[in-house]
């Protein structure tokens, strides 16, 4: 025997099958293929060979309940509660979970929370860690009132960085692995003021629906990884990745594989995927409801959509004129109705702007937020009314950002071919996406096949696409920046040129299917002209199933720098969710035109 000196012993042989099951493996959470853990950390385990050697893990701590009386037990058993309430099933010991009981530390940390969601927060682009979006991980109660949700427990994933650390050093470090990464737990208002308030992206909260006994080992195993450390890496071993890996504790099928890219919302899709199979199956559903939190530029959207032609105009003033602006002189022609609507919808926009400043406004902000509260205060309460926000489907709704095209084009230099167009993580401006007109590409990869000669080309590549159009900001300042960058290679007559680009300029809004903007964009190239500028109006809009994006201005292409016009852009047809035609044309140096049948998954 083993451990033939404790009380409750188990064969060699009933250990070694015990310490093999699912659920142990994930609460060390040893790696499928090393067999060793990926926490990083000795205090995880009981010996000192336990991030290797799961049995000898399992051994020590069952070895523990032979000392019930002991104060270490107690310790060990508040520190390491999932392990041990796992244990008391295996091992038919129910008297476990009233030890567990005792430890008060833990208990107040649990509370009442009885229900756990996982949430998507979309992607932001001004923040490299969140261009593809973000997860977390949220305890509950399930019978708490709403008005309470905002002191529910966060658990979010991220890396350790230094202050200060610079943007490029961040993503070099990021991808190569240089920085380590931990699981905290917050108040949720902490993280609703950063992604909702301060930086407006929309939130959707998955709520689950599993039994009791897995919700609390699952609270119980988030309770033993606060402060471990893990090996951070951006593109698969990420916030997502590690999320989902937790949820394998108790969801029986498999919730993360093997990929060398892995996004946030891929483990929403999985979920979705569970959830439709459990159904198909007659199980219960795994998923209990999907919430949608709207981001505060949403909010405000809707409330300055509810004023009238009269009450907008008021408004304007409020917003754009600045501190001169007597509130009493411009609501003076308005009923008293019309007076708290465009007061309410004033305080709303100026408690926007005073989060997204970081709760420092300017003066003539807060002067005129002051006025705006004192004639809101000489006007009736109103009756509160119930918000009609739009509810946004979940991005799992839009097209997976893997992408494979197939198709014809025809271009000056190879005549008409043959086309295979791939890309790694592909997020158009035309595409069934939640990014509203905006653009993360990344690795898009597009061959040739046939032409003049015959033979495989490269037609072009793109390491890196982004667009930010700023659409739909709100709707009196229905203007915002927009900017674009590309790091890729282009083909022409009979060479490469490598292109970096970065462009800028301001967007202007028409309604939720309709934008134009105007940019220019400074290039370096390859090939000359080496520095180049490119002024260019554009259009985009959105019709449902059917998107497009086009532009013209013009470029100093040639060596006399000497200004040529460009113009060109997509049309994409969404025949499905997963499937689209895409038409696209560019005249730059090069005229070229492509019809592709595109699939994502």
């Amino acid at each position: 025997m083993f451990f033939s000196h404790v009380a409750y012993a188990i064969s060699d042989k009933d250990l070694t099958e015990l310490a093999k099951q699912h659920t142990w493996q994930k609460l060390l959470h040893m790696d499928e293929e090393t067999h060793r853990s990926m926490v990083d950390g000795k205090d995880f385990f009981l010996v000192e060979q336990g991030h290797e050697d799961a049995v000898a893990e399992l051994g020590a701590t069952v070895a523990m309940m032979d000392n019930v009386s002991d104060e270490k037990y107690l310790q060990t058993i508040c520190k390491y509660p999932a392990r041990f309430f796992w244990l008391s099933k295996q091992l038919n010991r129910p008297e476990i979970e009233q030890h567990i009981q005792q430890c008060r530390k833990l208990q107040r940390w649990v509370a009442n929370n009885d229900e756990v969601s996982l949430i998507l927060v979309s992607g932001y682009l001004g923040n490299p860690a969140s261009t593809f979006g973000h997860a977390l991980l949220k305890i509950q109660s399930s019978q708490q009132n709403k008005q309470n949700i905002l002191m529910d427990t966060a658990i979010n994933y991220g890396a350790i960085t230094p202050k200060n650390e610079s943007t490029l050093r961040y993503v070099y470090k990021g991808i190569t692995g240089g920085y380590k990464a931990t699981f905290l737990d917050k108040y949720y208002y902490t993280q609703e003021l950063v992604y909702s308030q301060l930086e407006s992206r929309d939130m959707w909260v998955y709520t689950l629906n599993l039994n009791e006994d897995k919700t609390k080992l699952l609270i119980y195993h988030v309770w033993e990884l606060i402060g471990q450390k893990f090996d951070y890496y951006f593109l698969d071993e990420n916030c997502a990745y590690q999320l989902a890996d937790l949820l394998g504790l108790v969801i029986e099928e498999p919730m993360v594989e093997d990929v060398a890219w892995y996004v946030p919302v891929e483990s929403f899709r999985r979920l979705e995927a569970i959830d439709n199979m459990y159904r198909e199956q007659g199980r219960s559903k795994l998923i209990k409801s999907v919430t949608f939190i709207p981001s505060s530029q949403r909010k405000l959207n809707t409330i300055l959509s509810k004023l009238n032609e009269k009450e907008l105009d008021s408004m304007s003033k409020l917003m754009n004129e600045g501190s001169e602006v007597t509130v009493e002189h411009v609501i003076r022609s308005l009923t008293q109705n019309e007076k708290i609507h465009v007061l309410d919808a004033g305080l709303s926009y100026y408690n926007y702007l005073l989060i997204k400043s970081g709760l420092k406004p300017s003066l003539k902000a807060k002067a005129l937020k002051q006025q705006i509260l004192m004639a809101r205060f000489r006007l009736p309460v109103s009756p509160k009314v119930e918000s009609d926000m739009q509810q946004l489907a979940s991005p799992t709704q839009g097209a997976a950002p893997i992408l494979l095209g197939l198709g014809v084009g025809h271009s000056d230099v190879q005549s008409t071919y043959a086309r295979l167009h791939w890309s790694g993580y592909h997020q158009s401006s035309t595409g069934d996406n939640s990014l509203n007109g905006d653009a993360l590409v990344l690795l898009n990869l597009e061959l040739g096949i046939g032409g003049k000669k015959n033979a495989i080309f490269l037609d072009k590549l793109d390491f890196i696409r982004i667009r930010k159009l700023n659409h739909n900001q709100m709707l009196i300042r229905n203007h915002g920046w927009a900017w674009q960058m590309r790091i890729g290679l282009d083909r022409q007559i009979n060479q490469y040129d490598g292109v970096v680009a970065f462009g800028a300029g301001k967007t202007w809004s028409v309604d939720d299917t309709l934008a134009f903007y105007g940019m220019v964009d400074v290039s370096l190239h390859s090939l000359q002209s080496h520095l180049r500028l490119r002024p260019h109006l554009g259009m985009y809009s959105d019709l449902g199933q059917v998107k497009s994006l086009w532009y013209v201005g013009a470029e100093n292409i040639n060596n006399k720098q000497t200004y040529q016009w460009v113009w060109g852009g997509e049309l994409s047809y969404f025949v499905a969710s997963q499937t689209a035609v895409s038409l696209s044309y560019q005249r730059q140096e090069t005229r070229k035109a492509s019809l592709e049948a595109r699939w994502f998954w």
